[in-house]
């Protein structure tokens, strides 16, 4: 998501001046001076992780000149070391760590402000902590800005200003620091790295936007357990929310307590059993793996999430297919804790999230789900229990960049992504919450998308009380929005500006998709993550359940988007396939082999999608493809798993194709990149 602007030729002289040396731990690089027989050398080394190691992240050490001072990759449990000779560089030094965290992709930021004159090793990590205490460090509250516009933040990177607000972040997680076992004075920058760190990076989360602003949380000040149906909002928890230039303040810290002195803090050392137990039954062959207990002894028989069962989320129908050949050897990260439910002692609940890797194709599956302690009685330890809900529903930030061909104008967008699961037993969806029109959105099935798609009332004045009140899910005929096309689409628009000029787009069609006016850039920024949303779901045979649904990252204004965000790019092949039918547009045939470029320390794609007016189609690709082939599936436009030739013939030009690819942070913002006819 973030890119790290290299000067290169400064960066080809210091490379032609030294040798770079792999050694040890998670590797190194280590320079010499040119003519020299002896080095004077000295080691910086760290951490990278967010509670998870950043295992096999990019660590790229930058000096004051945009120069590269080293890079290396991190280990296993996300160790670093980079050797250097200070003499070839010009101080103060950032350093960024990139990789895939669960099955999203992160960069962090860190800093020093000289390096040790001799010796070392200096240890430096690189977390959330050090990322956040970086937007304080930048000028713009952007941290990548310490990378990209060094010549004009180095200044800020002393000592003397590290210190200070090191300290104010510290004041503020003192009560956590204690918790885990760590002193007062433990440095959140440079002091060695441990377990107990560790486990405060499982229970305390930053998310620092383009802006500066944080969003800082306590999993166990958010501990309310809202899984179950209700009509009634639950209480929305605690979430500091840090305005960008700030340090936090003594009353942010009250909106982030630790745990009930009863209560042991949890970290995710007590869930590596599961992770051991996933492990071992993917080792196992494929036909004995349903039925082993090594694969069931963590999840209870009773196991229900999102509508699926036990057999369904490790069946065939789920992302982690104990029945599937294509998973042998799969190999799962280290869980995830994403926020407390209950902190009942000795009956907590959390929702985590378990990623593991395939090793046929490289791809990742993943499971969020909910665990308990003594799930199946007392001393029984740690089990998968699932959320207990029939229905998949999520609400997700999102950020677009959509790349015109000549339908539509390029822009780009802040949106909120409204998942409800296709479900042959939903009539209709009602959404409230945050952004969203005080009437709420509807939501409804449409043949060939794989999840329900958003759709206006009949008419302005309609009062829905049964989906006989929305348009149909093909085209509208009401007096609101006559002849348009409903498209596969979960995405409400909360602002979108040119990609050119910056001004406002004002749209003509597919109006009931974004706010009439657009979001004021005040109105975006008062959406925060823990925000509520609530799924009224109205069933086939009348009935009704509502769940409830939090934002997990905060959403970004659109020109916070457009100048702060990276995205991955399309070739030039692509873009001409997307047009090379006689109308203008993808006519179809053999299914799209899109391809596309990743600028350096861009996020990479883990979906790739291909919406036409007969439905939707998507594939999982590994971390680090180039392209990937999208086979068409379970709509009127396939033949096999290509393309009806014909499947232009009858369209307009107001008929939309896209080409879409997918990635995501930890905390769940969605990062598109979409090609558009």
């Amino acid at each position: 998501m973030k890119h790290i602007n290299i000067n290169f030729k400064l960066a080809f002289l210091a490379l032609f001046s030294m040798a770079l040396v792999a050694c040890g731990g998670g590797g190194s690089s280590s320079s010499t001076t040119s003519g020299s027989t002896t080095t004077s050398n000295t080691t910086v080394s760290g951490t990278a992780a967010a509670g998870s190691p950043l295992d096999g992240a990019t660590i790229v050490i930058t000096d004051s000149t945009g120069a590269l001072v080293g890079t290396t990759t991190a280990g296993a449990d996300g160790s670093y070391a980079i050797s250097f000779n200070p003499a070839s560089f010009t101080a103060p030094y950032v350093i960024s760590a990139s990789g895939s965290l669960g099955g999203g992709a992160e960069t962090f930021i860190s800093f020093f402000p000289s390096a040790p004159s001799t010796g070392g090793p200096q240890t430096v990590n690189v977390t959330p902590v050090t990322h956040a205490i970086a937007s304080r460090l930048s000028s713009t509250g952007n941290p990548q800005d310490l990378i990209d516009s060094i010549a004009t933040q180095k200044s800020n990177i002393t000592t003397s200003t590290i210190s200070s607000i090191e300290a104010a972040f510290r004041a503020f997680l003192d009560s956590h620091l204690t918790s885990v076992g760590l002193t007062s004075n433990y440095n959140l920058v440079t002091s060695g790295y441990n377990s107990s760190f560790d486990k405060l990076l499982d229970n305390v989360k930053f998310d620092v936007s383009p802006s500066g602003v944080i969003t800082a949380s306590s999993s166990a000040g958010q501990a309310v357990n809202d899984l179950s149906a209700s009509n009634t909002a639950p209480a929305s928890g605690s979430t500091a929310v840090i305005a960008a230039g700030s340090n936090p303040s003594a009353s942010d810290k009250t909106k982030i307590p630790t745990s009930p002195t009863s209560s042991a803090v949890i970290g995710i050392d007590a869930l590596d059993p599961i992770r051991v137990s996933l492990d071992s039954c993917m080792q196992l062959p494929t036909a004995s793996r349903a039925t082993s207990s090594v694969c069931l002894q963590y999840i209870t028989s009773n196991y229900k999430h999102d509508g699926k069962t036990l057999i369904q989320e490790f069946g065939a129908n789920g992302s982690i297919d104990f029945t599937s050949a294509g998973n042998d050897g799969m190999v799962f990260k280290k869980p995830e804790i994403l926020r407390q439910i209950d902190m009942t002692k000795d009956a907590e609940i959390l929702q985590v999230r378990l990623t593991g890797l395939r090793k046929s194709d490289g791809t990742t599956r993943e499971v969020v789900s909910i665990a308990k302690n003594n799930a199946s009685g007392a001393g029984t330890g740690w089990k998968l229990v699932g959320n207990g809900r029939d229905f998949n529903t999520n609400v997700s930030a999102t950020v677009t960049k959509r790349i015109s061909q000549g339908l539509t104008t390029s822009r780009y967008e802040s949106d909120l992504s409204l998942y409800i699961e296709d479900n042959a037993s939903i009539s209709y969806v009602k959404v409230n919450g945050g952004g969203l029109p005080s009437s709420g959105l509807f939501l409804r099935r449409r043949s060939g998308c794989d999840a329900l798609t958003i759709v206006p009332p009949k008419s302005a004045t309609t009062s829905v009380s049964s989906v006989s009140d929305l348009d149909g899910p093909t085209t509208t005929t009401n007096t609101s929005y006559p002849g348009q096309t409903i498209p596969c689409s979960t995405l409400y628009r909360l602002q979108v500006i040119k990609i050119i000029d910056g001004s406002d787009v004002t749209f003509t069609s597919n109006q009931w998709l974004q706010a009439s006016p657009q979001k004021t850039n005040t109105e975006v920024l008062a959406l925060n993550a823990n925000d509520l949303y609530s799924f009224e779901i109205t069933k086939t045979d009348n009935t009704k359940v509502t769940y409830w649904n939090r934002l997990r990252s905060k959403p970004m204004t659109a020109n916070e988007i457009k100048n702060q965000v990276k995205f991955v790019d399309f070739t030039d092949a692509t873009k001409a396939m997307m047009t090379s039918g006689g109308a203008n547009f993808y006519s179809g045939g053999s299914a799209p082999k899109i391809s596309w470029t990743t600028p350096q320390n861009t996020a990479l794609p883990f979906k790739v999608s291909f919406f036409h007016p007969a439905g939707s189609d998507a594939i999982s690709i590994p971390y680090g493809s180039a392209s990937a082939t999208v086979p068409c599936s379970d709509n009127t436009d396939c033949s096999g798993s290509n393309y009806v030739s014909t499947m232009g013939s009858s369209l307009t030009t107001s008929s939309q194709y896209i080409f879409e690819l997918m990635t995501r942070n930890r905390y769940d913002l969605k990062i598109l990149t979409q090609l558009v006819r």
